[in-house]
């Protein structure tokens, strides 16, 4: 199984790569290429296993699950159920939260039973703020913080 990846690659590559071996009998080798042949690579579909990170670039769920729409220039899975895309625009006309909430659980349960992806790790943000910083809640999904509305208490 040959495994793509860009050239600065990672070492969780690696890890995955003896992982497979030890527990699957999987013999994955890594290709490794220049970052515009990856990304190339990746679109075109010329892969088996590729690796791919996405951070939501908005607070909502749409900007992972429309990742994985039939169409989407983002879906390097070239994933493709139409139930799954049905979900999405109809959670995506619907106003009533707690139904819109139901409708993307059902498309999730949809893609899950699939399995175009295997995630793996999700990445987080870590902050140490002294407690006599004012302005700060840390509350905010995005990690947007503009350091104008920060301020010294006293202390």
């Amino acid at each position: 199984m040959k495994f793509n990846s860009p050239l600065f690659g990672d070492h969780t590559i690696l890890s995955i790569a003896s992982m497979w071996k030890q527990a699957l009998g999987v013999n994955a080798t890594l290709e490794n290429q220049e970052w515009k042949v990856f990304l190339k690579s990746r679109q075109n579909g010329k892969f088996q296993v590729a690796w791919d990170r996405w951070i939501a670039d908005y607070n909502d769920v749409n900007s992972f699950s429309d990742l994985l729409r039939s169409g989407s220039q983002m879906n390097n899975a070239k994933y493709k159920n139409t139930n799954y895309d049905t979900l999405l625009k109809k959670a995506s006309m619907e106003v009533d939260l707690k139904k819109r909430q139901k409708i993307l659980e059902k498309a999730s349960s949809v893609l899950m039973n699939d399995y175009p992806i295997l995630p793996l790790y999700s990445a987080v943000t870590t902050h140490l703020v002294k407690k006599y910083v004012g302005g700060y809640s840390g509350k905010n999904p995005l990690d947007h913080t503009s350091t104008f509305d920060l301020y010294i208490k006293e202390h």
